[in-house]
C-alpha cells in the first residue's frame, strides 16, 4: 500500500503530462517503486478484430500477441477491460461473445476519439498477465494483481462487463461484489481527480451487456452458454458523481488475506462510500431504529457465514442482537427467530417422513417358501395381524440390498455431488457437473450392489445380515461410494474460489497455480482432525447398527433408559466437540461449509436418539425419557463454550485469541440452528417411523407388539409433548447463547439459503435411510452363527419373532 500512496497519488504525475508519456516512462516508473511492478502489456485492435473473425477468442499469455506499453506512441489509446470470467477455465463462451463486445467497444471509443483503429490497444488479464511466470513464482503473480490501480491509472478508458459464469446465481461471484472489479471501477474513477489529473472530470465507461438475443434485456439471467449478442453503453459519471462501487475492501476475494490490503489501498486512495441504502441495509438485518423495536429482523446464515469468510467481524453484522433488551429479544425470538426454525424443522422432517413412506410401499421383504413346512401347528395363533402369514417365508435380503443399501448410496453420491450447491450456488453448469456426478456415483454404486448378490447366494447373504452385514458395508461398500463420487467432475469442482479454496492470483485470471493461505501445519491439522472427524463418525453408525441398537431391543425397560440418558449422549457429546473444534479451526472457508460435517452428525444421531425412545416398550418410562432427553439437551447445549475451552486446555492449546473465539462464535451459531432443526425433525421422523412400520415389524423393530398397533393418535400426542419440550428448551438456549454473544441466524432468508436447504434435505434424507438400516432387525454382531433369523437365540426374546418363527425347527435353539 505505501508502494501504491508513493507511485499513484505523488509520483504518477511526474513521469508525463498525458496518459501516453506515462506510459512510455513506465520502466522508469517500476524501478524506482518500493517494489516490483510487472511491466503493462497491450494487445493491438487488429489482432482482437482479426481473431474473432477466425472464431477464436482472446489470446492467452503464450500466445506472445501483447506488446509493452513502453513501446506504444504516445498518441495511442489504450482501455481496460474489466471483468469475471464467463467459464471456470476461460474469459469468454464458445461463441466468443465478450471478445465480440470488448472489440465493438474499443472501435467506438476510436470513432469517438476519431483516431485510427490502428492505434487503440486494449489490456486483458487472459492475454497480459504472464501465467507462465505466475505458475513458476507466484509472488510474481501476486505483483501483478497488486499493480491492477496502477494499470487502471494508466488506461484511457475502462470496458467493463457485469454478467459472470453463474448469470447472477450467487452472490459472491456477481461482477460488481468482487474485491477486485471494485477497485477497478474505484481505480477509474479515482484516476479522473487530482493529482493524477489536472482537475476533476468525467468518469467514462463503457458497459458491455451480453444478451441471447439480438435485443437487449434480461441478459443478467441467461445462461452464459446461450449469450450470442453483446451491447456496448458509454456511461458518464459527472465530475462530482459519486463512486461507481461498493468499497472493495468489502467485496468477494479469491484469497482472504488480500481483504486487509485491498481496505488500505482503498483508504490511502481516498475511498468515498456513497450514501447508504437503507432498503438493503434493512432486508440484510441492520435496520434503523424502529426496525429493532419491531423485532422482525432475520440475519442470513448464509450471507454471515460468507461476510465473515471475507474478513467482517461478527460484532460488526450482529452488533444489534448484543444491544438487544430482554423484552426485544424475547419478541424478536418468539415471533420471527423460532418459528422459522421450526418452519424449516417440519421441512426437513417431511424428506425423512417421505423417505420412510417410499421404503414401506416397496415391501414385502419376504420371499415365498423354499420348501414346504407345516405351519399349522396348534401352538402358534392364526390371527397375529398378518405375520401368521408370513411364517415359512424367510426374509429377502437381496431386495433390503438394493433398497437400502441404494438408497444410501444415493444420498452419499448427492451429498458429494451436490456439494457445489453450497459453495457456488446453482445454475445450468452446476446442475449439469452434478447430475453427472450423481449419475456415476450411483452407476458404481449399483454395481456393487449387484456384484454382491451376484457372488453370494440368498443363503449367504442372509449370514452376512445375521453376522457382519453392516460392517462389510460401511467399510468396504461405502468408501468405495466415496471413492466413485471422488473422481467425477462434479466433487472435483466442489469449492468455489469465491471464498472455499484460496488461490495465490487474481480472481478473474485463468489457469493459475493455487496456493493456500494456510500454513502446512495447519493444513495437516486440519487434514488430521476431518479423518478422525470422518473415522469417528463411520465407526459410531457401525457401532450402532451392529452392536447398540440390536443389544439395545433385547434390554428391560430400565437398562433402555439408561442406554439412552448415559451411552448415547456420551457418543453424541464426544462427537459433536470433536466435530465442532474441526469447524472451528482458523480456515479461509465460510464456517457454514466448514460445519457441515458437523450438521450431519447432528441430524444423523439426534435421529437415532429419538428412536431409541420409540423402541422404549414402558409408556411412563418413554415420557420420563423425552423430559430427561430435554434436561439432557438444554445442559449440553448451553455449555458449549466451557467444553470447547476445556478441550482446548487437554490439547495444550492456549486461550482462545479474539480471531478465534469469533470463528468459533460463528460455528456455535450455525450448530445451534442445526441442532434446534435436527431435533425438531427427528422427533416428527421417529414418531413417523413407528407408525409406518408396524406392517413391516418382522423386519423393523420399534417397540412393537405381535398384534397390538401403535396408536396413531397417541403417537401424535406423545411427538407433541416431545415438540413442547423441545421447544421450552430451545428458546431458553437461545436467550442463554444470545448472551455469551451466539447469534440466531436464519436458514431461510439470504444469498444461498436455498441451496443449503437442499443440502441439508439431502443430509436428512441419508440420516433416515441409514437410521432404517440400523433398526432392521438382527442381532448384536457376531452373536449368531446361522443364517436363518428364527435360529439365533434372540428371536424368543421378540414377542414378533416368536409369532413369526412359531412352528420353525429350531427355534430358540
Amino acid at each position: 500500500p505505501s508502494t501504491l500512496q508513493q507511485v499513484l497519488l505523488a509520483q504518477l504525475p511526474r513521469f508525463g503530462k498525458t496518459l501516453g508519456e506515462r506510459r512510455q516512462k513506465f520502466g522508469q516508473l517500476s524501478g524506482e517503486s518500493e517494489a516490483f511492478v510487472p511491466m503493462m502489456h497491450c494487445v493491438s485492435l487488429k489482432i482482437l478484430s482479426d481473431r474473432l473473425r477466425s472464431g477464436h477468442t482472446f489470446p492467452h499469455s503464450p500466445d506472445g500477441l501483447t506488446v509493452p506499453v513502453t513501446s506504444l506512441p504516445t498518441d495511442t489509446l489504450v482501455v481496460f477491460l474489466s471483468h469475471t470470467r464467463l467459464s471456470h477455465a476461460l474469459p469468454d463462451n464458445e461463441h466468443g461473445v465478450k471478445l465480440r463486445g470488448t472489440v465493438d467497444a474499443m472501435r467506438m471509443y476510436a470513432q469517438e476519439e476519431r483516431v485510427d483503429e490502428s492505434k487503440v490497444y486494449a489490456w486483458v488479464d487472459h492475454a497480459c498477465i504472464d501465467q507462465g511466470s505466475w505458475a513458476k513464482y507466484p509472488d510474481i503473480g501476486m505483483a501483478y494483481v497488486y499493480a491492477l490501480p496502477v494499470y487502471v491509472a494508466l488506461s484511457d478508458r475502462v470496458i467493463y462487463c457485469p454478467h459472470d459464469r453463474e448469470s447472477s446465481a450467487v452472490v459472491d461471484i456477481q461482477y460488481m461484489n468482487r474485491a477486485w472489479c471494485r477497485m477497478e471501477l474505484f481505480m477509474a474513477w479515482r484516476a479522473m481527480r487530482a493529482p493524477l489529473a489536472a482537475s476533476a472530470q468525467p468518469t467514462v465507461l463503457y458497459r458491455m451487456d451480453l444478451t441471447a438475443g439480438a435485443r437487449k434485456g434480461g441478459e443478467q439471467k441467461a445462461s452464459t452458454r446461450n449469450l450470442r449478442h453483446a451491447h456496448i453503453t458509454r456511461e458518464a459519471i459527472p465530475s462530482d458523481g459519486p463512486v461507481p462501487a461498493e468499497h472493495p475492501g468489502r467485496g468477494a476475494v479469491s484469497v482472504a488475506s488480500d481483504t486487509p490490503p485491498l481496505i488500505m489501498i482503498s483508504r490511502l486512495l481516498g475511498y468515498v462510500a456513497p450514501p447508504p441504502n437503507k432498503a438493503a441495509l434493512v432486508a440484510h438485518g441492520h435496520g434503523g431504529q424502529n426496525q429493532d423495536r419491531r423485532g422482525s429482523r432475520r440475519v442470513s446464515l448464509t450471507e454471515t457465514s460468507v461476510a465473515m469468510a471475507n474478513g467482517e467481524s461478527l460484532a460488526e453484522l450482529l452488533g444489534h442482537q448484543e444491544q438487544e433488551s430482554t423484552q426485544e429479544l424475547l419478541k424478536r425470538v418468539m415471533l420471527v427467530s423460532y418459528p422459522r426454525v421450526v418452519i424449516y424443522a417440519l421441512g426437513l422432517a417431511s424428506v425423512g417422513i417421505l423417505n420412510g413412506l417410499i421404503i414401506s410401499q416397496l415391501g414385502p421383504f419376504f420371499k415365498e417358501s423354499e420348501q414346504a413346512i407345516d405351519y399349522t401347528n396348534s401352538t402358534c395363533s392364526d390371527d397375529v395381524g398378518g405375520i401368521e402369514n408370513l411364517r415359512g417365508h424367510p426374509v429377502d435380503v437381496s431386495r433390503w440390498l438394493y433398497i437400502g443399501y441404494g438408497l444410501q448410496a444415493f444420498a452419499l453420491a448427492s451429498l458429494c455431488n451436490w456439494f457445489p450447491l453450497v459453495t457456488r450456488g446453482s445454475s445450468w453448469d452446476t446442475v449439469a457437473r452434478g447430475s453427472i456426478g450423481l449419475v456415476m456415483g450411483m452407476a458404481g454404486s449399483l454395481t456393487i450392489i449387484w456384484m454382491f448378490d451376484f457372488l453370494l447366494t440368498d443363503e449367504q447373504l442372509r449370514y452376512a445380515e445375521m453376522n457382519s452385514g453392516e460392517l462389510a458395508c460401511y467399510v468396504a461398500v461405502i468408501p468405495l461410494i466415496i471413492g466413485i463420487a471422488t473422481f467425477v467432475k462434479g466433487k472435483r469442482k466442489a469449492h468455489h474460489r469465491g471464498y472455499s479454496k484460496p488461490a495465490a492470483v487474481h480472481p478473474d485470471v485463468p489457469n493459475h497455480e493455487e496456493v493456500s493461505v494456510m500454513t502446512a501445519s495447519t493444513k495437516k491439522k486440519i487434514g488430521r482432525l476431518l479423518f478422525v472427524g470422518l473415522f469417528y463418525s463411520i465407526i459410531s453408525i457401525v457401532v450402532y447398527s451392529c452392536a447398540l441398537v440390536p443389544f439395545y431391543r433385547d434390554l428391560r425397560p430400565r437398562d433402555k433408559l439408561l442406554i439412552r440418558l448415559v451411552l448415547h449422549p456420551l457418543v453424541v457429546e464426544c462427537g459433536e466437540v470433536m466435530h465442532r473444534y474441526l469447524a472451528s479451526t482458523p480456515s479461509p472457508l465460510p464456517p457454514h461449509i466448514t460445519t457441515t460435517n458437523l450438521v450431519c452428525f447432528d441430524f444423523m444421531f439426534q435421529l437415532f436418539g429419538r428412536c431409541l425412545v420409540s423402541g422404549q416398550d414402558d409408556k411412563a418410562l418413554a415420557n420420563w425419557m423425552v423430559v430427561l432427553v430435554a434436561a439432557q439437551e438444554l445442559i449440553m447445549r448451553t455449555t458449549y463454550i466451557p467444553k470447547h475451552n476445556a478441550l482446548r486446555k487437554l490439547l495444550g492449546e492456549p486461550p482462545m485469541k479474539p480471531v478465534e473465539r469469533q470463528q468459533f462464535l460463528s460455528v456455535l451459531a450455525i450448530d445451534s440452528v442445526s441442532s434446534m432443526g435436527s431435533e425438531i425433525s427427528a422427533i416428527c421422523v421417529a414418531a413417523a417411523f413407528k407408525i409406518i412400520f408396524y406392517q413391516h415389524r418382522v423386519r423393523w423393530d420399534f417397540g412393537y407388539a405381535a398384534s397390538t398397533q401403535p396408536n396413531a393418535s397417541a403417537e401424535i400426542q406423545a411427538a407433541t409433548f416431545a415438540l413442547l419440550l423441545e421447544a421450552i428448551c430451545d428458546v431458553t438456549v437461545i436467550f442463554v447463547q444470545a448472551r455469551q454473544g451466539v447469534p440466531m441466524l436464519d436458514v431461510l432468508s439470504g444469498a444461498g439459503s436455498k441451496e443449503y436447504l437442499v443440502y441439508l434435505a439431502q443430509i436428512q434424507w441419508l440420516a433416515s435411510v441409514v437410521v432404517l438400516t440400523a433398526f432392521v432387525v438382527r442381532p448384536t454382531l457376531w452373536s449368531c452363527e446361522t443364517p436363518d433369523l428364527c435360529d439365533c437365540n434372540f428371536a424368543s426374546n421378540s414377542e414378533v419373532l416368536t409369532e413369526y418363527c412359531c412352528g420353525h425347527e429350531g427355534f430358540g435353539g
